[in-house]
């Protein structure tokens, strides 16, 4: 019977060990095309609720909420983030009435946290209805008196 030399027993425990810890490794962290869903998806809720604060303050300077998301950006402000972060879309809008609207976006994976509500969303399509909040410490424009 030929016997094993010591290196290849050596060098056979080694890959195991790196093996074992790579899949370890894997199964704790995720994978990186999960981690990249989670990442793209956080930047999703965030444009959805960045979106939410600055129809607050259309609603607050205007009394009602934008009928399209265009109405948002504007000269005095930075670029609001319209557009989905990966695919490059549109997110969806939708007023309801006067003070109430919903955002719908596209997510790769469920949210996680279990105390995620109101921005809790599954995969796929999800809508946010919401009802927009005054500002405080924002005035409302004055109304421009109409021309004669």
């Amino acid at each position: 019977m030929k016997r094993i030399p010591a290196n290849r027993i050596w060098m056979a425990s080694a890959i195991t060990v790196v093996l074992v810890a790579v899949l370890l490794g894997l199964q704790v962290a995720g994978s990186p095309a999960r981690a990249r869903a989670l990442r793209l998806d956080a930047a999703r809720l965030q444009a959805v609720q960045t979106i939410g604060l600055f129809i607050d303050q259309h609603y607050t300077a205007t009394g009602r909420v934008p009928t399209q998301l265009e109405e948002l950006n504007g000269p005095a402000r930075p670029a609001l983030r319209l557009v989905d972060v990966e695919t490059g879309q549109p997110y969806e809008y939708h007023t309801l009435t006067d003070s109430t609207y919903e955002v719908c976006a596209r997510f790769a994976l469920p949210s996680e946290a279990a105390g995620a509500a109101p921005w809790a969303h599954g995969a796929g399509r999800s809508c946010f209805a919401r009802s927009a909040q005054r500002v405080a410490g924002l005035a409302p424009k004055p109304a421009v008196p109409a021309a004669p």
